[in-house]
Formats: C-alpha cells, sequence, structure tokens
C-alpha cells in the first residue's frame, strides 16, 4: 500500500471519522470516478478543420461541416483508425493524428 495511503488510513483512524481499519481501507483503495472529456477542449483553435483536411487527402471524406467536429467527422476517423487497425472510437488521438500525417503537436494543446 502507498505510503499516502497509509498516512491517510492512520489519520481517519485516529480521528474516529472511521470505525474500523477494513472499511478505511476499502474507502482508499475505491476506484476513481471517470471523467468525461469533450475532445475538442484539448484540440488547437483551427485543429478540427486540419483534421478534416487530412481525412479528406487520405480518401476518408465525409459530408461534414467545416471546421466542427460533427459525427461526419468522427465517422471517419473511425473509418481511417479501422483502415490503420488502431482501436476506432471516432475521437482524434496521437496515434491516429500521426497515421493521418499530422504532428500531434500541431493538434492538440499543450497540457500545462
Amino acid at each position: 500500500m502507498p505510503k499516502t495511503s497509509r498516512i491517510a488510513l492512520l489519520a481517519l483512524a485516529l480521528c474516529g471519522c472511521v470505525e474500523d481499519r477494513e472499511q478505511a481501507r476499502q474507502e482508499a483503495t475505491q476506484k476513481p470516478v471517470e471523467v468525461a472529456l469533450d475532445p475538442e477542449a484539448l484540440l488547437q483553435k483551427g485543429a478540427v478543420k486540419r483534421i478534416q483536411e487530412a481525412l479528406a487527402s487520405n480518401d476518408f471524406r465525409e459530408e461534414w461541416k467545416e471546421g466542427v467536429l460533427d459525427g461526419a467527422t468522427s465517422a471517419a476517423l473511425r473509418r481511417a483508425q479501422k483502415a490503420h487497425r488502431l482501436p476506432a472510437t471516432g475521437v482524434p488521438d496521437a496515434r491516429t493524428m500521426e497515421a493521418l500525417g499530422l504532428a500531434p503537436g500541431d493538434v492538440f494543446e499543450r497540457l500545462k
């Protein structure tokens, strides 16, 4: 068990917040909550248009709305991902961008 978890368990036991150690252990090891993230929030301005252009130049053209990560763009991404034997999520990711000839650093915002 990591040191921080042991410290948290000890603190809970000492303050009486948790009646027994087993309950404290269970609470400390619960699965983290998954958070849905909007893929566009991670993209640079104009990135969707660049992705669509790369999809079109690689013969994955759909009737999408230019510059919008819409259903048609996601469908084209899924087709490209399948063609390159990548997980077909329909969401832009680094491996898909590389397969389309785009540098991930030119598409995704840098996290600080």
